[in-house]
């Protein structure tokens, strides 16, 4: 009876461990780092519903529109890459090279907002 007992209870658990860790794979993008010659860290996994649902953040701060050097208010640029407009190195047009667009982008928020990882390893997985 025991080990009825002992299994069942392996089972529940088991159950809902796979329940807590699952996800559609939606939600989670890899910031794209295939514009690097030879990248020096995995991409970096994004949630990208945690940040809009849950923290309620505005797709336009990090997909912003700039007009002659000027933010655009509520215009966002969602359906570019980053590197549509960030390159890899500056250019008089393009001001902010990728590596610092994704640096500053990510960590300044994450500074300032006293939370969120801020280690490589945390962002960059292997």
């Amino acid at each position: 009876m025991e080990l009825k007992i002992s299994i069942l209870f392996a089972l529940i658990i088991a159950a809902i461990l796979g329940y807590s860790t699952l996800d559609d794979g939606n939600a989670i993008t890899f910031l794209e780092n295939s514009g690097f010659k030879n990248p020096q860290s995995p991409p970096s996994a994004f949630d990208h519903d945690y940040h809009d649902l849950d923290l309620d953040i505005e797709c336009e701060k990090c997909h912003h529109v700039y007009e002659n050097g000027v933010l655009v208010k509520d215009k966002s640029s969602h359906e570019k890459r980053c590197i549509e407009c960030h390159p890899l190195n500056a250019t008089d047009e393009y001001k902010v090279p990728l590596l610092q667009a994704f640096h500053s982008g990510c960590q300044d928020c994450h500074i300032k907002e006293e939370k969120g990882p801020l280690m490589c390893g945390e962002c960059h997985k292997r």
